[in-house]
């Protein structure tokens, strides 16, 4: 699959296993950030086949075919912080100058993956200017979840319209 920017990509994870635990201790584990970044970070490659896991210093993946660099955060019940994780955590402060020096300095581009309704998994790409003009606090709100991963949708021109213009 090929990496489109403002796009939210919809998958579903149902193989998932772990010794003998249930499902649904994995699915609480699996909403939890620290838990599913490392396994979220490697099937980002299998989904998008020019992704390629670096986990260098200020982002996770690089595409392949063009070494755009990306960072993976994820969106959880608590929203999400996509300051670099230096910043983020007990005693931290989040300086949204030095995140939008890094974001420019790398040239990042943001995969935001939404793990709230784990086993399914949604998926966005969206630039890091975009994304610090949009949210100034490096942190997208919960209530903004809807919102952020909404698909576009296309709008169809009126079938009435259409047949007008065979009619002329």
């Amino acid at each position: 699959m090929n990496i489109q920017l403002d796009t939210t990509y919809d998958f579903r994870v149902d193989n998932f296993s772990f010794g003998n635990l249930s499902n649904n201790t994995l699915i609480d584990l699996f909403k939890d950030g620290r838990t599913c970044s490392p396994f979220i970070q490697m099937q980002l490659q299998v989904w998008f086949e020019d992704f390629k896991y670096v986990n260098e210093a200020g982002f996770d993946h690089v595409a392949i075919t063009d070494g755009q660099k990306y960072e993976h955060k994820s969106f959880t019940k608590g929203g999400c912080n996509f300051a670099p994780s230096n910043m983020v955590g007990s005693g931290r402060e989040v300086k949204p100058e030095l995140v939008r020096e890094h974001i420019v300095k790398e040239n990042l581009i943001y995969c935001i993956v939404d793990i709230v309704d784990f086993p399914g998994i949604r998926v966005r790409f969206e630039k890091g200017l975009d994304m610090i003009e949009k949210f100034g606090k490096c942190k997208i709100p919960f209530k903004d979840r809807e919102q952020f991963f909404k698909k576009d949708e296309k709008k169809l021109e009126n079938p009435l319209t259409i047949l007008e213009k065979v009619v002329e």
